[in-house]
């Protein structure tokens, strides 16, 4: 269990990395744009990354939410032609999210098994 948690940790941290990362190789026109896009995108991650510390269900669901939405995102930019390092963020992208939701899904059966053998 504690091996997936640092899956899931390594996991946030590379998603956080390349949106940042993202952000000062193709910059937003405005600056206000770019500190509002940031946060956008930070923020979700942010706030869920305590929580995976907590061996409860929702908080591996909301994780698991999360990270299909950075999967689709990274699905959609891939698919555009910007080039080749923005190409190679979103896979980097769908990489990282794809570990994130295989990651929680495991952790979420490992919970719900010990559930069912705490209730027999």
């Amino acid at each position: 269990m504690k091996i997936l948690k640092n899956i899931e940790l390594v996991a946030i941290s590379g998603l956080l990395i390349i949106i940042v990362f993202r952000l000062l190789v193709n910059p937003l026109a405005q600056v206000g744009s770019n500190v509002t896009w940031l946060a956008i995108q930070v923020l979700p991650l942010i706030i869920l990354l305590p929580l995976v510390f907590t061996p409860k269900l929702p908080n591996h669901f909301a994780l698991i939410i999360v990270s299909i939405l950075f999967f689709l995102r990274g699905v959609v930019l891939s698919f555009e032609n910007h080039g080749g390092m923005s190409n190679m963020l979103a896979s980097g992208e769908v990489f990282f999210s794809m570990v994130l939701i295989l990651a929680s899904t495991y952790i979420i059966r490992i919970l719900y098994a010990q559930d069912n053998l705490n209730e027999r």
